[in-house]
């Protein structure tokens, strides 16, 4: 998924692939949904071929994130109604039940996410609640974005700077659909691309395995968690990802991805700090190679640089007191003498 995940993302924003980090995070939610605004097909008969039942069967699926616009059917709330770029009503469906229609069927790669039944990929016209409503979709990994400035940053200052700082989250989806997935009129060209086939054929053959694992719709996203929380131990011990708080973080470039990503940070730490002591000036480098000279220094910087300033000063104020006070004196002889 990860490598799909790369060459989608490579193909629609290349100019972000150029040194960063993809991770995945070990807990819930592991898909977000991307708006897909394309014509949909109505049919009818008791099966179509287009609704594969008994094939990557997400049925229930938790998906919290949609971005993008896609087309909805039935009543979408106002809150919701951002998520749509056309809506097919109750009387469009009703009129299609009274021609014997069926089926509503997605775009070619896509499924319908539901408000009550979760994603599906298909609607049955005849069990379809036209007070509830579905949007249309393609399904992909939950993948944040980091720069690699980021990461080497975060990895310097420790753990615990880390759970103590918010990490800024932007996602697969997001980026996709910057670069124009869910854009409307650039989506077509990208959905049929190569890379973007590769991605959705990824997550349904890992949604594959959580069927073959689970028959019980409910059980399926806790066996998820416990693959990718063994993927993370298994890939951070062999060196294949960085652990970054409960996310697996792999690096990639313009030349693709990194297999050993540990011993890739470890490179770029050890020049990133090569870097930083090369530009460093002399009295850095004191603080740095002493600890106790940086307390010591800081301690009486204050009565040294009071000490210089009665130096360079003290000369000067000191003769314009000595010749205010003799003013003083030949002001008060004169006095005395008149």
């Amino acid at each position: 998924i990860m490598r799909a995940a790369y060459l989608a993302l490579n193909n629609t924003q290349p100019a972000l692939t150029n040194e960063c980090w993809l991770c995945y995070s070990i807990r819930p939610p592991y898909y977000e949904a991307i708006g897909h605004p394309h014509k949909v097909q109505w049919k009818n008969g008791t099966n179509p071929a287009e609704c594969p039942w008994n094939k990557n069967n997400t049925q229930g699926l938790t998906i919290q994130h949609v971005t993008g616009h896609g087309k909805c059917v039935g009543k979408v709330p106002g809150r919701f109604k951002h998520l749509c770029n056309s809506t097919i009503l109750k009387d469009k469906i009703e009129e299609k039940k009274n021609k014997s229609v069926d089926w509503l069927i997605p775009t070619k790669g896509a499924k319908w996410l539901c408000s009550d039944v979760g994603l599906t990929p298909c609607i049955s016209l005849k069990v379809f609640d036209p007070t509830q409503f579905c949007v249309q979709v393609i399904i992909v990994p939950r993948l944040t974005y980091h720069t690699d400035e980021e990461v080497l940053f975060r990895m310097e200052n420790g753990l615990q700077r880390q759970k103590r700082e918010p990490i800024t989250v932007i996602t697969l989806a997001t980026l996709l659909t910057a670069g124009g997935v869910g854009a409307g009129t650039g989506i077509a060209s990208i959905v049929k691309s190569e890379e973007i086939q590769t991605l959705q054929r990824a997550v349904d053959e890992d949604l594959d395995r959580i069927e073959q694992a689970t028959s019980v719709k409910s059980l399926s996203e806790v066996v998820l968690q416990n693959h990718r929380g063994l993927d993370l131990t298994f890939l951070k011990d062999g060196g294949l990802c960085v652990a970054l708080n409960e996310e697996c973080c792999s690096f990639v470039d313009h030349t693709g991805m990194v297999k050993n990503s540990m011993a890739e940070l470890q490179k770029r730490l050890e020049k990133r700090k090569r870097d930083r002591e090369m530009g460093k000036t002399w009295y850095e480098g004191w603080f740095n190679m002493s600890p106790w000279l940086t307390t010591l220094l800081s301690a009486i910087a204050g009565p040294l640089l009071l000490l210089l300033l009665a130096f360079l000063f003290g000369p000067c104020i000191l003769r314009c007191l000595t010749n205010f006070i003799e003013k003083r004196f030949e002001a008060t002889k004169l006095l005395i003498l008149a």
